[in-house]
């Protein structure tokens, strides 16, 4: 099952919050960090909080384990005060303390969608970011954690966005998608509206400048962005528009993304396409 597409049938935005604050009130003397804290922090994860990680002041080492049955996990380090904040009256590591806890603590997909997602709600370059991490303590997995914000992008507008860039990139890195000559994410091409006036169009990638790849989940139709009907004929003008400037559009949603399923798809394309087709 999906993290993210079986997570919204377990739990929404506020009752994660709810549920973060709850085990926050339960231990007070400790710092909420990891996945949680960049939650409360308003930044996108990969998967919903299901267990709050925490950490005490200080050099103190983490006195118990994972305890799923109170929702929470301890974590050892240096945590000094400047690596603290408050967010709604909780204790939490800063954002970049919580983000690097998350490379260290969780799976590299984790925390590369918590960067890019922080880089995007906050317009940070990966400078930014380095920067800021350079003010952390000395700490196994920093090197790594600093690597990781090199290769990240701030162009991601979601956690599936994230995942399709990451999957195109290691598949040219790997051999498993070749032909590939120019690779553009967010890219920004010129389409006309229904009246006929010139307006901006964002693609999420472009391969070859001719393939261009949306990657769309479930939120579009969710009522959060207007009436799904209106959402539907909009996004169909729009591709429409694409189409006539030469482009072929593939679209792929979770399923797809995370199976991997979309890169054969992908390389299919480039076979039956070859060469650049500037759009």
């Amino acid at each position: 099952m999906s993290p993210t597409r079986g997570r919204i049938r377990r739990m929404d935005s506020g009752e994660e919050t709810a549920f973060i604050k709850s085990v926050a009130a339960r231990c007070r003397t400790s710092v909420v960090t990891g996945p949680a804290a960049l939650r409360l922090h308003g930044i996108k994860t990969y998967r919903w909080v299901t267990i709050v990680d925490l950490a005490l002041r200080g050099t103190a080492r983490a006195f118990d384990t994972t305890t799923p049955s109170a929702g929470r996990t301890y974590r050892s380090g240096i945590l000094r005060p400047e690596d603290i904040t408050t967010v709604d009256g909780i204790a939490v590591v800063t954002g970049i303390r919580a983000l690097f806890d998350t490379y260290r603590y969780h799976p590299r997909t984790d925390a590369l969608v918590a960067i890019e997602s922080a880089r995007h709600l906050h317009k940070l370059s990966a400078e930014n970011l380095l920067d800021r991490a350079r003010q952390l303590p000395r700490a196994k997995g920093l090197r790594g954690f600093r690597e990781l914000i090199g290769y990240s992008a701030g162009t991601s507008q979601s956690p599936l966005e994230t995942l399709g860039r990451d999957g195109i990139l290691r598949a040219i890195a790997s051999g498993t998608l070749t032909g590939v000559t120019n690779l553009e994410f967010q890219a920004e091409r010129t389409i006309l509206t229904a009246r006929g006036e010139p307006r901006r169009a964002l693609v999420d990638a472009t391969i070859n400048a001719f393939l261009g790849i949306e990657f769309d989940g479930k939120v579009k139709l969710s009522g959060i962005y207007g009436d799904p009907h209106r959402v539907i004929e909009e996004e169909r003008m729009r591709e429409k528009q694409l189409q006539n400037l030469g482009m072929v559009i593939c679209r792929f949603g979770w399923g797809e993304v995370e199976n991997g399923s979309y890169i054969a798809v992908l390389q299919n394309l480039l076979r039956r396409y070859p060469g650049t087709r500037p759009a």
